[in-house]
C-alpha cells in the first residue's frame, strides 16, 4: 500500500529503520567477512581485529548450527568436527573467525566446526550454517514513535552488487517516511549508501521482534544518519 502516491524525499542523511527481513538480507551479503579463509587471503577488513570494538553496544552476532528456529540443524560439519553456537560479535566486540581444519591449522587454532563442501566433488572449505543477530528489548512501535523524521525501509535492491570485502553498499530502496513518530507517505526510487562496519557502529536501537528467514535471523534495527539520494 505504501507504493500508492509514493515519492522521493530530499537528498540528505536520515535515521533508518531496517526491518528484520532487510537486516537478514544485509547480514547474508556480508557474513563472509568472518571466514578465516578470507581473512588470511586479505579479503576481509576484519583481519587482525578480533578483540576490537566493531559494532555498537548490545550487538550480538551468533553462528549456531543447532538454532531452534532454523530449517536445517547440523550437528557435525563435513570434516567430522562438532558444530555449535559461537559468538562472532559479542556486545559489539569481534570475537572469532570461522575455521575449518585447514585454515585453523594455518592460524594455530582449532576448527570451529565450519568445514563444509559445496559439492561431493570438492574439498571442504570454510562455510557456515545458521546465523543470527540477537534481538534487543525495544518494541518496534516505540522505536518508530521516537523518530521525528526517519525512513522505514521495506525493500532493498542491489545487494548482490555490494562489496563484501570493503563493506561498501549503494542500494535501491522503498518504504515509508516516518514523520512526528508516525508512518507517513510512501517512498520509492531512492538510493541508500553506506558501509557495513559504519552501519554496525551506528546502531542506536535494537527491536525486540525477531524473525528467521530460512537459516538467517534478525530483529529490526534503528541506524542513525545514513545517506539517502532522493530528489
Amino acid at each position: 500500500r505504501e507504493k500508492f502516491g509514493a515519492g522521493r524525499p530530499k537528498t540528505g542523511k536520515y535515521n533508518i529503520v531496517f526491518t528484520s527481513k532487510q537486516m537478514s538480507n544485509i547480514l547474508s551479503t556480508f557474513i563472509t567477512v568472518f571466514y578465516a579463509e578470507n581473512a588470511q587471503k586479505g579479503l576481509s577488513l576484519l583481519k587482525g581485529r578480533t578483540g576490537e570494538k566493531i559494532a555498537a553496544d548490545g550487538v550480538f552476532l551468533y553462528e549456531d548450527a543447532l538454532m531452534d528456529e532454523s530449517v536445517l540443524k547440523i550437528p557435525f560439519d563435513d570434516e567430522g568436527q562438532p558444530c555449535g553456537k559461537k559468538a562472532l560479535i559479542e556486545n559489539g566486540v569481534a570475537k572469532t573467525f570461522l575455521y575449518n581444519n585447514e585454515y585453523a591449522s594455518r592460524a594455530g587454532r582449532e576448527s570451529t566446526g565450519n568445514g563444509f563442501c559445496s559439492s561431493h566433488k570438492g574439498l571442504p572449505g570454510v562455510g557456515l550454517s545458521s546465523f543470527y543477530l540477537a534481538k534487543g528489548d525495544v518494541p518496534l512501535e516505540k522505536i518508530i514513535a521516537k523518530q521525528e523524521k526517519a525512513l522505514w525501509v521495506r525493500d532493498l535492491m542491489g545487494l548482490h552488487m555490494a562489496d563484501a570485502v570493503s563493506g561498501d553498499f549503494s542500494l535501491g530502496a522503498t518504504g515509508k517516511l516516518i514523520e512526528g513518530g508516525e508512518m507517513s507517505k510512501g517512498v520509492r526510487g531512492i538510493m541508500i549508501a553506506g558501509n557495513l562496519f559504519d552501519l554496525f557502529r551506528d546502531i542506536e536501537a535494537i527491536g525486540n521482534d525477531f524473525t528467521v528467514f530460512g537459516d538467517v535471523g534478525s530483529p529490526s534495527f534503528l541506524i542513525k544518519s545514513l545517506k539517502i539520494s532522493g530528489k
